[in-house]
């Protein structure tokens, strides 16, 4: 599973954008994505995330969406931490 930092994140509409840190990739979200009690709240610009990608005739999307604690980050490049 990929990590990612949210870009975006609409709490209204429950869309928004994470940025796949090894890639240059940038995957939609949706709120049904996000697992468990992080759904509830939903996600902020900066939460640091892991989650799965998902391929259908739309393009990109990230499923299973789950924040990462502090420290639990892994950072493609020295720059992104």
């Amino acid at each position: 599973m990929p990590d990612g930092i949210v870009e975006w994140f609409d709490a209204e509409q429950g869309i928004g954008m994470i940025h796949q840190q090894d890639e240059t990739q940038k995957v939609t979200v949706e709120r049904a994505a996000v697992y468990g009690g992080d759904a509830r709240r939903g996600l902020l610009p900066g939460d640091r995330v892991r989650f799965g990608i998902t391929r259908d005739k739309d393009g990109v999307r990230a499923d299973n969406i789950r924040r990462i604690p502090p420290g639990d980050f892994r950072c493609a490049r020295q720059a992104d931490c």
